[in-house]
C-alpha cells in the first residue's frame, strides 16, 4: 500500500485508505457529513495542530454563513485570525489517472483587510514528481492571475507578501462581497496519488475575519480540455508536433490553444487576419510535452483569422472565428 503517513509536532497523521477515486468520476463535499475521507486542519508546512481553521458555522460580521447547510472551513468561526498565522486544511488522497485532465472547484468567500500581505491559495501535491507533501500553488495561468476558458475567478494577485516563496505566492486577497465560485484544471500526465491544501497566511498587521471554503468539487472533464490531442490515441506518434483547436470557438476576448512540443526548444506563435497580415505574435522557450497558450484578442475585430506555430521548420496552422 502506500505509505501515506505524515508525522507532525505534536501528531501522526496516517492517510491510509483515506482515497478518493476521481479518475472518471467526481467527488464533491459540502462538509456537512462525517466523511470516512475527512479533511484535517493542520498548521503548514509543519503539519501540527492546532490551526486557525476551524469546521462550523461562521459567525462574523461579513464571514456569517456556509454556503449550504451549516458547516464551512473558515479562519477561526468567531473574531479575526492570527497574525503571523501560516494555517490549512488537507484534503484526501485523490487518484487520478494518466493522461487525463480535472477540474478543481471551491466556493469560498474572504474578508481580507490587510489586502495583498495577507491571503488564501490552493497548494497541491502529486506522488509521481514533487513527493508526497511537497506541495505547489494551483494555478494554471502562465505568467498572471485570472480568467481563461478554463479557469474562472483563480487568484486576484500575483503576489500575497505573507506567503515566502515568490514564485508560488499568487492567491486571493482582499474582499470578495459574498460567495465566489473559483475553478481551475489539472492535467494529470501520472498515475498518481494527489493532495490539496487550503492555505491561508497572514503577517503582523491589520488582522480581519480571513477565509471561509465551501462546497469543494473534483471532477473528471474530457482529456482534450488538458491536452493537445487526445492521448490515448493509439495513432498519436510523440516525435511529432501537434496543434489544438482554440478554445473558446468562436472566440470572443481571449482563447487558449492546446499544443505539444517532441521536444524542448523555442517555439513560435503567430495571428494573422484574411488578408495574411500579423496581428498576434510570440516567441518563448518550451519543454517537451503538453502545453496550453493563452491569449489575449479583446482588440481584435471579429472575423476570421488563422493562428500559426513554428518549431523547428515545422509549421501548422489552424483557423479561428472571433464573433462578438
Amino acid at each position: 500500500a502506500l505509505d501515506t503517513t505524515i508525522t507532525g509536532i505534536g501528531s501522526k497523521l496516517d492517510s491510509n485508505n483515506r482515497v478518493v477515486d476521481v479518475s472518471q468520476g467526481e467527488y464533491c463535499t459540502n462538509f456537512e457529513e462525517d466523511e470516512k475521507t475527512p479533511w484535517i486542519s493542520l498548521n503548514y508546512p509543519g503539519f501540527f495542530q492546532p490551526s486557525s481553521f476551524e469546521l462550523g458555522l461562521p459567525s462574523k460580521t461579513i464571514l456569517n454563513e456556509a454556503r449550504s447547510g451549516i458547516r464551512a472551513w473558515t479562519t477561526k468561526l468567531t473574531g479575526n485570525y492570527e497574525s503571523f498565522d501560516s494555517s490549512s486544511v488537507l484534503s484526501p488522497f485523490f487518484r487520478m489517472r494518466k493522461d487525463s485532465c480535472y477540474q478543481f472547484e471551491l466556493y469560498h468567500q474572504y474578508y481580507i483587510a490587510d489586502g495583498f500581505n495577507d491571503g488564501a491559495q490552493v497548494l497541491m501535491s502529486a506522488n509521481t514528481n514533487d513527493g508526497i507533501g511537497n506541495f505547489r500553488n494551483l494555478n494554471r495561468v502562465v505568467g498572471g492571475v485570472g480568467d481563461t476558458a478554463l479557469q474562472k475567478n483563480w487568484y486576484n494577485t500575483k503576489h500575497i507578501i505573507a506567503i515566502e516563496d515568490n514564485n508560488e505566492n499568487a492567491g486571493w486577497s482582499g474582499m470578495s462581497n459574498g460567495w465566489v465560485r473559483s475553478t481551475t484544471f489539472i492535467p494529470s500526465y501520472e498515475d498518481q496519488y494527489v493532495l490539496f491544501l487550503l492555505r491561508f497566511a497572514s503577517d503582523g498587521n491589520n488582522e480581519s475575519e480571513g477565509w471561509s471554503v465551501d462546497d469543494i468539487c473534483i471532477r473528471s472533464i474530457p482529456a482534450p480540455n488538458c491536452f493537445a490531442v487526445g492521448l490515448d490515441e493509439k495513432e498519436m506518434d510523440l516525435s511529432k508536433l501537434y496543434l489544438g483547436q482554440n478554445l473558446p470557438n468562436p472566440a470572443q476576448n481571449e482563447f487558449e490553444v492546446p499544443y505539444y512540443l517532441p521536444e524542448a526548444g523555442r517555439v513560435y506563435f503567430e495571428v494573422t487576419n484574411a488578408l495574411g497580415q500579423t496581428v498576434r505574435q510570440l516567441e518563448m522557450s518550451k519543454t517537451k510535452g503538453n502545453h496550453l497558450l493563452q491569449m489575449d484578442i479583446s482588440d481584435l475585430s471579429s472575423g476570421v483569422y488563422y493562428y500559426w506555430i513554428v518549431f523547428n521548420d515545422q509549421k501548422i496552422s489552424k483557423k479561428m472565428i472571433i464573433s462578438r
